[in-house]
């Protein structure tokens, strides 16, 4: 299976959103716990700010040493935040026995709507919220079936509770809405980056990450599939078409977390890689497409071309290099793997 990383488009802009978002977090929790310190908000409030400012530290810090964690990050920031939300909600319906005037943790939870829809996938994002707001419809109901409650500050509470209930669903349908027509537009301009075949990143988008770790401490690994010529002339082209895109699923699994893979073109395919990996990244892929039982009993292998970027080297003359030992590769018996000078 092809990782989110390289299927996903919008990875890039959730990771930065998430980012900021626990920057932002950190900072407000440090203002309030320092406020809570100065206006003597009592023991309990310092405590929980102090573990609320830990946690944010912890996934702020996680997030930050690995990128790719984000997917995990979002979920426990997200559920961090509701349960302290609903939590402090619930403590107000249930502890204080007065929802007349709802503040706190109340007023945050459309951010928190925003927030999801920002982190977290469109589907993730939706379930993620629509529970949430059923959670907070349980506790309003709790409230006023609750028989120690006063039917006067039922009552009293009436108006406030349907206001923030229909306020809360019309801010979800538009969240919904919005993440909706956001989608299909990132997603229409997404294609021109993406391979129609593979779903893997195209020339266009590998050329452009090209541009940019172009003499840096990388390399590119430039490979295709030996005698590919023969799968379409004795078994077809659908065949042949299935051939690559298991060739992408296969090996987008076998690459580094910071690897950038797609289509080259035809049965070329391209990988941007650290130049300390490049070489064991290089025999790993090898490895697995002849270890590949492709459609039919299919035995493939690949002959590969690595060149490192030299400083000062554009990324055509880069790649040029990485070309040029791919053909002596093949020149060589194929099947194997050759370093450019």
């Amino acid at each position: 299976m092809v990782p989110p990383s390289l299927t996903d488009p919008f990875a890039p802009i959730r990771r930065q959103a998430l980012l900021v978002i626990l920057r932002v977090s950190v900072v407000g929790a440090v203002l309030t716990l320092l406020l809570s310190v100065l206006q003597r908000w009592g023991a309990g409030y310092v405590v929980a700010l102090t573990l609320l400012l830990v946690e944010l530290s912890a996934l702020l810090a996680w997030l930050r040493r690995r990128p790719g964690a984000h997917h995990a990050v979002s979920a426990v920031y997200f559920t961090i935040a509701a349960l302290s939300s609903v939590g402090h909600f619930a403590w107000s319906a249930v502890h204080q026995q007065d929802l007349t005037n709802i503040t706190g943790s109340a007023t945050w939870l459309p951010l928190l709507y925003l927030t999801a829809f920002l982190v977290l996938s469109p589907r993730r994002a939706a379930r993620a919220v629509t529970l949430l707001y059923f959670t907070l419809l349980l506790v309003m109901t709790l409230f006023f079936a609750w028989p120690d409650v006063p039917t006067a500050r039922k009552v009293s509470a009436v108006n406030a509770c349907l206001q923030l209930a229909l306020s809360h669903a019309v801010l979800i349908a538009m969240c919904l809405l919005w993440s909706r027509l956001l989608g299909g537009a990132l997603r229409e301009a997404r294609s021109a980056y993406e391979d129609a075949l593979t779903r893997l990143p195209n020339r266009r988008q590998l050329s452009a990450w090209l541009a940019q770790a172009a003499g840096t401490p990388a390399a590119v690994i430039l490979f295709d599939l030996d005698h590919f010529k023969r799968v379409n002339d004795t078994h077809g082209h659908d065949v042949g078409d299935e051939v690559l895109r298991e060739t992408g699923a296969l090996l987008a699994g076998a690459l580094p977390g910071d690897a950038q893979f797609g289509r080259w073109g035809g049965e070329e395919f391209l990988v941007i890689v650290t130049a300390s990996a490049a070489q064991a990244t290089a025999a790993t892929l090898a490895s697995r497409i002849a270890g590949h039982a492709y459609p039919g009993g299919l035995r493939l292998t690949a002959s590969f071309g690595v060149a490192l970027a030299h400083a000062a080297e554009d990324e055509r003359t880069w790649v040029a290099r990485a070309d040029a030992a791919l053909y002596d590769a093949k020149r060589a018996g194929r099947a194997r793997v050759q370093v450019a000078p």
